[in-house]
């Protein structure tokens, strides 16, 4: 978002620099089209001077509202951009609010469970692990013997 701020803001200062020069070359190009001295003379009893000063009057007029549709244009992209990026984070909060929520429920789950149920549950694990331990040596015993018996028959 810091980032984003300053690119929008570096972006309505290029266009307010732009826009300003353009205002000014094109106030330049207006007031000279109105001539000084004898010539303006002429303009103001010919009647061309206050065509011209119409003229220039709706280039003005036109021109700040051709400035104010670019600065809405820029204001609306950059708007669009920055929703775009709410949304986003919207949908990350959503996300880790999800996770955090099924990862507390797992915990929760362990964390009620009755410790006698759990040492029940480990001792009934390890009782298995210990019968089979013992059925596997009483096999090995046996196949053992078998071997040994073999031997003495020889």
């Amino acid at each position: 978002a810091t980032k984003m701020r300053k690119e929008h803001r570096a972006a309505r200062d290029a266009l307010r620099t732009a826009q300003e020069a353009r205002t000014g070359r094109e106030e330049f190009e207006r007031a000279d089209r109105l001539r000084k001295g004898i010539r303006g003379l002429w303009q103001r009893f010919t009647g061309e001077h206050g065509r011209i000063a119409k003229q220039n009057q709706a280039e003005a007029e036109e021109s700040a509202r051709r400035d104010a549709a670019e600065r809405d244009a820029l204001r609306h992209r950059q708007l669009d951009a920055r929703a775009e990026l709410q949304a986003e984070i919207s949908r990350m909060k959503d996300k880790q609010l999800r996770e955090t929520n099924q990862q507390r429920a797992v915990l929760g789950h362990w964390l009620g469970m009755d410790k006698d149920s759990q040492r029940e549950a480990v001792k009934t694990h390890v009782d298995q692990i210990e019968a089979e331990k013992r059925s596997w040596r009483q096999l090995r015993d046996a196949r053992q013997q078998r071997s040994r018996d073999k031997g003495r028959e020889l």
